[in-house]
C-alpha cells in the first residue's frame, strides 16, 4: 500500500473514492509508463494497455519544459493527428491531459491535473506516460520500457528503472502487457481482501467469492491474503 504521506495517494482518496456496485470502497490505480530514452516506446506501450484494458481510464501525458507549466485539455490540442495525445484518445482513454512542466513545478502541476479526473465516476485508473512524474509519485506500477538497444539507458532514466516494478522489451510487448493485467487483477483483489477484512481475518466465504469473481485460483488469492497479513477463518473445505 502506498504511504499516507504521498500527495498523489491522498488526492485519490479524497476525489476519486466511491462505492463500486458490490459497496465496496475503491480508488483508481495509478500507472507509471517510463522509458530508457526518447523514442523507446513508452506511447505506444501505453496504448496497447489501454486498449486492453476494461472499464473507464484516464491518461496523461507528460512533457518536461525548461520554464513554463501548463495543463492542456482542448480536444482540438489532444485530438490532433499525429500527436500522442490523440494516440492515447483514440485507445479508448475516458480523458486525456497533456501536462508540461519543469521537474521543479510538476508537483503542483501533477496536483491539478489528477484533480481533474474527479468528475468521471467509475474511474478505474489513471495512466502516466513520462519518466518524470515516476520520481515524484508512487505509482501501484512501474513500466520501464527499453528501446530496441536494451543497453542504452540514458543517465537520468537509471533512478527510475530501480523503481520499475515491471520492464517492458520491444520484443515482448504482448508478454509485458498480460504482466501489467496480472498485475492489476492482483492489486484490486488485495484491496477487497484489505476491504473485507476485520482485525487482519477474512471469512473463507468471502475469499472464496473473491476467487471465483476475479477468475483465480482459490490458493492465489490466500496467497495474496499472506502478503497482507490476513488470516482466512472458518474454512471448512480446505480451499486456503
Amino acid at each position: 500500500m502506498r504511504a499516507p504521506a504521498d500527495f498523489a495517494y491522498n488526492i485519490l482518496y479524497e476525489c476519486f473514492t466511491y462505492r463500486d456496485q458490490f459497496g465496496v470502497t475503491t480508488k483508481p490505480l495509478l500507472i507509471s509508463v517510463t522509458g530508457a530514452h526518447s523514442g523507446s516506446g513508452k506511447t505506444t506501450f501505453a496504448v496497447k494497455l489501454l486498449e486492453k484494458l476494461a472499464g473507464k481510464w484516464g491518461a496523461i501525458k507528460y512533457t518536461k519544459t525548461s520554464f513554463y507549466s501548463s495543463i492542456t485539455d482542448s480536444p482540438e490540442i489532444i485530438d490532433q493527428k499525429n500527436k500522442d495525445t490523440y494516440r492515447l484518445s483514440g485507445a479508448g482513454a475516458e480523458m486525456v491531459l497533456w501536462v508540461q512542466s519543469p521537474l521543479e513545478g510538476l508537483k503542483e502541476i501533477i496536483e491539478k491535473a489528477l484533480t481533474k479526473f474527479s468528475g468521471i465516476v467509475g474511474l478505474e485508473g489513471i495512466i502516466i506516460e513520462g519518466n518524470s512524474p515516476s520520481l515524484l509519485l508512487t505509482p501501484d506500477i512501474v513500466a520501464f520500457v527499453y528501446g530496441e538497444d536494451k543497453s542504452k539507458v540514458k543517465e537520468s532514466s537509471r533512478s527510475i528503472l530501480d523503481k520499475a516494478s515491471i520492464k517492458v522489451y520491444r520484443d515482448n510487448f504482448n508478454d509485458s502487457l498480460e504482466v501489467v493485467m496480472d498485475e492489476i487483477k492482483s492489486l484490486k483483489i488485495k484491496e477487497r481482501l484489505l476491504d473485507n477484512s476485520t482485525d487482519n481475518r477474512i471469512p473463507c466465504a468471502i475469499a472464496r467469492a473473491l476467487a471465483e469473481e476475479f477468475h483465480v485460483p482459490y490458493k492465489e488469492v490466500g496467497d495474496l491474503a499472506n502478503t497482507l497479513k490476513i488470516k482466512v477463518k472458518s474454512c471448512e473445505l480446505g480451499c486456503f
